[in-house]
């Protein structure tokens, strides 16, 4: 069966503007993936060149593919009407299964005037960090609170690296904003790397090589504010280090961006920047 989230139809034209964003795939209730990924030909390949992006999927079981059900199953209600429930679609767990009891929570936010789960979650889970705090987003528009969060982790001796796309992007225009706030979080210290064979779709963070945020939201306003997204965070030494080694491996890959040099760039550059600043609510 297949289901249409808010058809864009005359006279509710905001409704299109509300995008659902989550990504999730879940079987018989008891295994689930959640990521970067969507269904395209881009996902097909190994980041072997521009046509293959590089992104990543988390399998989950047990507790946590059944929270990402869940998330389906909230959106699923409203679009069609049918509730899912029962053992058919929720599998009782049994004990010392699968899951092994980890530690996590898992955050769904919808577009709402005042609340905005995914801002707090993401700024909860940065200003856990006192070792190391590293993110790859491939659409960095951060807000002010983000920023300061960021840069007065790494002024306190905090690693901070940011794991951004360089020119292989779908969306030239945010990559364009995200320049805007360089200078700052390079200034206090932040490390920020721009992946270099293909376009960077991952979307990841891990703290202290212990706490995992993996999902759908990417560390823009608009994932933060308007969209449908879904996130795990995840309490697990083994899975976290897992993940910061592919991060790690992608820096491999991937160019640092130098103060001294970034304020070399241009004028035009520079004007591009902050025309599409204004615009940063709207990406």
């Amino acid at each position: 069966t297949v289901a249409t989230f808010r058809p864009l139809r005359l006279g509710m034209l905001t409704r299109f503007y509300k995008r659902n964003h989550r990504r999730a795939i879940v079987i018989d209730g008891a295994v689930g993936y959640t990521g970067g990924m969507a269904v395209g030909d881009e996902w097909l390949g190994e980041a072997r060149g521009p046509e293959e992006w590089r992104d990543t999927m988390v399998r989950t079981t047990g507790c946590l593919a059944r929270d990402l059900q869940s998330h389906f199953a909230e959106d699923w209600a409203a679009v069609t009407g049918e509730i899912l429930v029962g053992a058919g679609f929720y599998p009782r767990r049994e004990p010392g299964g699968e899951d092994g009891g980890v530690r996590h929570t898992a955050v769904a936010s919808s577009p709402g005037a005042e609340q905005h789960p995914m801002r707090y979650f993401f700024l909860l889970s940065f200003l856990a960090a006192r070792r190391t705090l590293y993110v790859a987003s491939p659409y960095f528009v951060p807000d002010r609170h983000t920023r300061e969060a960021v840069a007065s982790l790494a002024r306190q001796g905090v690693d901070v690296r940011i794991l951004l796309p360089n020119h292989h992007t779908d969306a030239k225009p945010i990559r364009m904003a995200s320049h805007s706030y360089y200078d700052e979080l390079l200034s206090a210290g932040v490390r920020i790397f721009e992946y270099q064979p293909t376009m960077m779709h991952a979307k990841l963070t891990v703290v202290d090589g212990c706490w995992s945020v993996v999902g759908s939201a990417n560390m823009d306003i608009r994932s933060k504010e308007l969209n449908e997204e879904n996130a795990l965070g995840i309490l697990d030494p083994g899975l976290a280090q897992a993940i910061q080694a592919t991060f790690l491996a992608d820096l491999e890959r991937a160019r640092e961006i130098r103060l001294d040099q970034w304020r070399r760039r241009g004028v035009g550059q520079r004007v591009l920047e902050r025309i599409c600043v204004l615009f940063a609510e709207q990406f």
